[in-house]
């Protein structure tokens, strides 16, 4: 049997009709029972435990009232009621809205706000972020808080109410095609948009599974142990991490967040044999000091994307794992896996598109491009977007943007992914660059617009331009901000991010910070008063900028 036909098979006898999160959950907590799926810090929760925290959420929700299919935010960090709430949720048909935890202030009301969000569950610590914004989110009305002190009355819902003592599965039939999840982008020309996945989207956790076993797992099926330390707000956790591993019956130690000190003793800790990354995490743990827990460890693969080519071998040497390198979108209409790697002379590549999906490159009138003859030397006529298709029901929509929708998506299906690579001979696809505005910092998309958005709402400021430069950490980038001040004001760097910090979260930031005046600043225009943000970043090193640049890092900045 071909994979794909194995890939086909496995598709239809799970059946697409019964492709939604409570099946999957109840299907495996009735096949694995008092088995371990995950474990947070010294708590252990098996699959059966999973599935009766989820009905205990369930049908506290039910009892609320919120109506047919509510919409509900969750704002937490990395727990076991994060997993709890997800699992939850969709068990009554709602829809979840997983919200980053260090938003706040006009970024925080527009999500709540776009999503129809009329349900939150928010985690104490966060509380004080949404009443700044609670009275310009009228269409919230039911929010519940986790972890509230007892000495502090509060007119809310508290989390022990909805935690209901009944844990057999609801009696609400959910079906594939329910919206399931709204994930918001980081928005490439402004404001986010809210991806919206459908319960068939859970086929995906199955065929990275899949592709995974395939690719070297075989050996750990029934004591696959993945170590998460990616926030569960992100789409990389939920669909690449826990749902693979759950259908693989494996477990999944979540970690509060990315500890690069202690990460390899806690992968050695749990005895994980298979590590998941995003953005400069794996360039972090290089430059940690040389300790003897980063070898002496059961971990044989890390799983993720973002590794850039020059590290990628002195990392598996000194960690001694291989790196299965991934691509894939928010918007889920692509996924590729480079199994190869080092072993497979594929240092670099993406890999290929999983079973069910479909890459090409195109040049800027649609054509596709040839792939290149030296896949470490492409030649600009290599080099295109990426677009991307999917033979499996998912698609890409948008929550109340059908418009760019069909702006994204070709007669033929295929999606634009704003996305620039390049293809070798044996189909492996290489990422090049970004196509759209977006600044890639500590494994977050940040839209420069929105950083500039924030910025410019300083009465001082004129106007402003963000874009990415170099980082400290290769394949990493850092924000730089140039800022034209109005007549007469004046402005510290430490005051400017004084002002963004109440308004955004920490990460978009700008490390760097640089005043031009009106009359300098028209030099990088066009004629239609375009920025043009190349002439910034080609100018990054010269001495004369490098003078006039704050650098917020080197000047002791707290960022967080």
């Amino acid at each position: 049997m071909s994979k794909r036909e194995n890939i086909f098979e496995l598709l239809e006898s799970f059946g697409l009709r019964n492709a939604t999160l409570p099946y999957v959950l109840e299907k495996k907590a009735e096949e694995n029972q008092d088995k371990i799926f995950t474990i947070f810090k010294d708590q252990e929760i098996s699959y059966k435990e999973t599935n009766e925290r989820a009905n205990r959420i369930a049908h506290g929700l039910l009892k609320l009232n919120l109506g047919r299919k509510p919409k509900i935010a969750i704002m937490f960090p990395n727990i076991p009621e994060f997993l709890d709430c997800w699992f939850g949720i969709a068990k009554i048909g709602g829809v979840i809205v997983p919200i980053n935890i260090h938003l706040k202030g006009d970024m925080l009301q527009y999500l709540l706000d776009d999503s129809d969000s009329e349900n939150l569950i928010i985690d104490y610590s966060y509380l004080k972020a949404f009443e700044a914004i609670k009275e310009r989110v009228p269409k919230i009305k039911t929010v519940i808080v986790l972890n509230a002190p007892k000495s502090v009355n509060l007119d809310y819902v508290l989390y022990d109410e909805i935690n209901d003592p009944t844990t057999e599965n609801p009696s609400i039939k959910v079906r594939d095609f329910q919206p399931m999840e709204i994930m918001y982008t980081s928005g490439t020309t402004g404001r986010p948009k809210g991806v919206l996945y459908r319960q068939y989207f859970t086929l995906a956790g199955l065929l990275v599974g899949s592709e995974l076993i395939e690719g070297g797992l075989k050996e750990l099926a029934g004591d696959l142990i993945l170590y998460c330390p990616l926030p569960l707000f992100h789409s990389f956790a939920q669909f690449l991490a826990i749902m693979p591993t759950m259908f693989l019956g494996g477990r999944v130690v979540i970690a509060d967040k990315f500890h690069a000190s202690t990460f390899w003793d806690e992968v050695k800790r749990y005895k994980a044999t298979i590590i998941c990354y995003i953005g400069g995490i794996l360039q972090i743990l290089l430059k940690q000091p040389v300790r003897d827990s980063e070898r002496a460890h059961n971990a044989r693969i890390a799983f993720g994307g973002g590794c850039p080519r020059n590290i990628w071998e002195v990392f598996e040497e000194r960690f001694n794992v291989k790196i299965y390198e991934g691509w894939s979108l928010s918007e889920g209409v692509g996924f590729t896996i480079n199994k190869e790697g080092t072993d497979g002379g594929k240092i670099g590549s993406i890999g290929k598109s999983l079973e069910g999906f479909n890459l090409k490159i195109v040049d800027e009138d649609g054509k596709e491009l040839p792939p290149a003859e030296d896949p470490h030397n492409p030649k600009p006529e290599n080099i295109g977007e990426i677009l991307a298709k999917s033979s499996l029901p998912i698609g890409l929509e948008y929550y109340k943007k059908t418009d760019i929708v069909k702006k994204k998506t070709e007669a033929d299906g295929y999606v634009h992914t704003g996305d620039l690579g390049y293809k070798d001979k044996e189909g492996y696809v290489y990422f090049s660059s970004r196509k759209k505005d977006m600044i890639r910092r500590r494994g977050e998309n940040i839209s420069a617009k929105e950083v500039e958005r924030v910025s410019n709402q300083h009465p001082s400021i004129l106007q402003s331009a963000a874009f990415a430069v170099p980082s400290d950490i290769t394949g990493d980038e850092e924000v730089k901000l140039v800022v034209v001040m109005k007549e007469g004001e004046e402005l510290t760097p430490v005051e400017l991010l004084n002002f963004m910090k109440e308004r955004t979260a920490y990460f978009m930031l700008p490390r760097y910070v640089e005043f031009k005046t009106e009359e300098e600043f028209a030099n990088y225009k066009t004629a239609t008063e375009r920025i043009q943000k190349y002439k910034f970043k080609d100018e990054f090193y010269h001495e004369v900028i490098k003078k006039k640049t704050w650098d917020g890092k080197k000047e002791g900045y707290k960022f967080k």
